[in-house]
Order: structure tokens, then C-alpha cells, then sequence
């Protein structure tokens, strides 16, 4: 049998923080007795039936444990701390979408995503992407970013499917990047036995901390014309997806191109 959660987590794991920090003043002040009714509940703090019961859970544990007033006001705020610090440290996510707008909830477009992520790069850029077509305003936009992090002294990165049309993604890459700027590291994947297997993911990752997960390829499409859906990521997951890459890179899995 699972164990019955603490009614007084479960009560500040589930209400706004404000709300229970609301509770805790209710406590302090004396202005809600441990044992109060369902009135001076629904007086003493705002909220629905549920956020009602929560709190007479919260308070009849407490009163049954013999728990002073003003310990379970200090255990709530400091509850409330740890949850809202965690929070804070976690991951942060964001909608990415290429395609018209449906009239749902606002997400910002591929375009305006990629560009905000390269605009703001500072030590390293990591592109990944099936097929590559750097033609056109969009494509230009990316390389230009690109361009100016590797001047500025960043690391650069593409890795490439290196099969699709025949290894135009490659051939793209090394024909917009102008001749005087730093060369990017190229790398390409190709499985040597198996014709079909292929490079098929599309990221973008920058300084190790911002990371974009998208369906849309680095093409002018890709970025604006196709239907395309990605989450932006912060925090630890970006940080273990870098690793994931450099290890990857370490592990011979991918071939390094060699700049004609």
C-alpha cells in the first residue's frame, strides 16, 4: 500500500505559494484556531472547496500531533521557500512553432527563437540538423550569427546528416561561410551498413544552457513556411545534452569534414 501523503505537504506542494504564506499569517496572528470550522476557514483564507480541505487536513494533523501554532506558521514559510527555490533552479520551458497561427496559446516562432538564442551566444553554438539549405533571408540571418560568435572568439559546431541530397547539407555549410571568418567544426554522420539510417535530429545549443529540441530542419521551410514544433529548454537538461553531444563527438560516431 502507498503511503498516505503529509496532509501539510501536500497542502503547500498543491496551493499557490501566496496562499499558504496567507495561511501562515492567518496562524501567526491567531486570527484561524488549529481546530477551526468550515466559517473560519472560508473566512480566515481565500480559495474553493478543495484548497478548504487541504487546509482542515493540514490543520486537524497538526492539532492531533499535538504541534504548536507557531511552529506549523514557521514550517509552512519555510516549506514555501524550499519550493519556490526549487522551482527557481529548475528547468524552464518555452513553445517553439513554424506555421500560421491557430489562434491557441501564444508560442513564439522558430525564427524569432533561434535568432534571440544566437543573438545572445557568448562561448559556444551547436547546430544539428538533418538537411541544411542556407539560401535565403533565413538562412542568411543563422549563418550571420554564426559568423559573428566564431569572430568574437566562440566555439562553433555543425554536425550534418551527410546522405541527404547527396551531401548538399555539407556542401551548403562550407559555401555560405564566408572564406575570412573562423571555419565552424563540421562533422557528419553516415552508418556504413545500413543505406537508410540517418542523422535525423535538430537541435540547437547554446553555451551550453540554452536548448532548442525542434522538428524543423535548418532550411528557410524549416524555419517559416512548414508546420514545424519544438520546446525551448533551460537548466540542467541543456547542460546534459552538451555532454551528451561531447561525448558523442569523443566517441568516433560521427566523421569530422575536412574543409576543401
Amino acid at each position: 500500500m502507498a503511503e498516505r501523503a503529509d496532509p501539510v505537504a501536500d497542502l503547500v506542494l498543491h496551493e499557490p505559494p501566496a496562499r499558504v504564506l496567507e495561511l501562515a499569517t492567518a496562524i501567526e496572528t491567531g486570527r484561524l484556531k488549529l481546530g477551526a470550522g468550515p466559517t473560519a476557514l472560508a473566512r480566515a483564507i481565500s480559495g474553493g472547496p478543495h484548497t478548504l480541505q487541504r487546509v482542515t487536513n493540514a490543520l486537524e494533523t497538526w492539532a492531533e500531533g499535538g504541534g504548536d501554532r507557531s511552529l506549523l506558521a514557521r514550517s509552512l514559510r519555510g516549506l514555501v521557500a524550499v519550493r519556490q527555490a526549487t522551482e527557481a533552479r529548475g528547468p524552464s520551458c518555452e513553445l517553439v512553432w513554424t506555421g500560421q497561427d491557430a489562434g491557441g496559446p501564444p508560442v513564439r516562432s522558430t525564427a524569432q527563437a533561434v535568432d534571440e538564442m544566437l543573438r545572445n551566444a557568448r562561448r559556444s553554438a551547436l547546430v544539428v540538423s538533418y538537411s541544411v539549405v542556407l539560401g535565403g533571408l533565413a538562412g542568411e540571418a543563422i549563418v550571420e550569427r554564426l559568423v559573428q560568435l566564431a569572430r568574437e572568439g566562440g566555439a562553433c559546431t555543425v554536425i550534418v546528416d551527410a546522405r541527404w541530397n547527396d551531401g548538399l547539407s555539407v556542401r551548403q555549410v562550407q559555401q555560405h561561410w564566408p572564406t575570412d571568418a573562423p571555419r565552424p567544426d563540421l562533422w557528419s554522420f553516415t552508418n556504413p551498413d545500413d543505406a537508410i539510417a540517418k542523422l535525423h535530429a535538430k537541435v540547437l545549443l547554446v553555451d551550453r544552457r540554452d536548448l532548442l529540441v525542434t522538428s524543423a530542419n535548418l532550411t528557410g521551410y524549416g524555419m517559416q513556411q512548414n508546420l514545424e514544433f519544438g520546446l525551448r529548454v533551460s537548466g540542467q537538461p541543456a547542460v546534459d545534452a552538451a555532454d551528451h553531444f561531447e561525448a558523442l563527438l569523443r566517441s568516433g560516431a560521427l566523421d569530422r569534414v575536412t574543409w576543401a
